[in-house]
């Protein structure tokens, strides 16, 4: 009814118009889905990426507790920083496309496991990176000083070399069975020692 009033002229025109929004609205709606394409794609990269931060961060760990090289901890945690970048980029990608996503919860285990393997590191430190560092260095300091005062005792020496293969064993298999075995040997080396010296000053220098 109401095109019949319409003349020819403005009916062409009206069917202009209606073809040149349809265009509009099909370019409208190609290019939005375009740009979350490009959205898309852009949070499977995040995503991967995030993958191979794992991935080396597993590898650093790996390395430093079968090198014990503390470069090992250093690039952990040039590693675990970037990680943590991506996940920031990860959630506001997720967030521009209006999806729910839990990365705050991922960032948060993803530091406490760089906190734990830090610490463990700290640890190890402490005890020692080689046989000269930490605690183990002052360990075989005061072994090597101990083999010196009792050289020439072959029974003492015995017993020394006794103490250095239960410290090998529990060092290269970390089983507590070889403290148990440490512990007894040095105690029966103390009792030696009483036994041997009755003068207190190499007595007391050994004990």
């Amino acid at each position: 009814m109401l095109l019949s009033s319409l003349s020819i002229r403005q009916r062409h025109l009206l069917i202009i118009a209606v073809v040149i929004t349809g265009f509009v609205l099909t370019g409208l709606v190609a290019q939005y889905s375009t740009q979350q394409l490009q959205k898309l794609s852009q949070i499977q990269i995040d995503i991967e990426t995030l993958k191979h931060n794992l991935l080396t961060l597993r590898r650093h760990e790996k390395d430093f507790l079968s090198r014990l090289d503390w470069k090992y901890v250093e690039r952990y945690e040039q590693e675990l920083a970037h990680a943590q970048d991506r996940i920031t980029v990860l959630s506001e990608h997720l967030s521009a496309i209006h999806s729910d996503n839990n990365t705050a919860l991922v960032k948060n285990q993803l530091t406490d496991y760089g906190q734990q393997f830090v610490a463990i590191a700290e640890q190890q430190k402490i005890i020692g990176l080689d046989h000269t560092s930490g605690l183990y260095g002052s360990l075989r300091a005061s072994i090597h000083e101990a083999e010196e005062s009792i050289a020439g005792n072959t029974a003492l020496t015995a017993q020394m070399l006794m103490l250095r293969r239960h410290e090998k064993d529990f060092m290269l298999r970390r089983n507590p069975k070889y403290i148990d075995k440490f512990t007894l040997a040095i105690s029966t080396m103390k009792s030696m020692i009483c036994l041997l010296y009755t003068s207190p000053s190499p007595r007391d220098g050994l004990l």
